[in-house]
């Protein structure tokens, strides 16, 4: 049943990205006028999107740096215990 879907998808790639670009506007609209911006804590917190925009920028640099960090020797080849 997954596979049959994940087929489908892979056929509707041009509606995947629609869908993907819609939901993102949406959750953009949603939190300029739904989340509540009267007792800010800093400048920045006034500005419309701020916390959807944080959330997103931060879950770039976690993959990013999460990469890095697995480059830098986390990762090991799978016979390194046997040397």
């Amino acid at each position: 049943m997954i596979v049959n879907f994940i087929e489908f998808l892979g056929k509707q790639q041009a509606l995947c990205k629609t869908c993907g670009y819609a939901l993102a506007v949406l959750v953009v609209l949603w939190s300029i006028f739904f989340v509540h911006h009267k007792e800010s804590h800093f400048s920045l917190e006034n500005l419309p999107a701020f916390w959807t925009l944080f959330t997103i920028g931060s879950c770039i640099a976690l993959v990013f740096f999460a990469g890095i960090y697995g480059k830098m020797g986390i990762k090991k080849k799978e016979d390194y215990y046997d040397k």
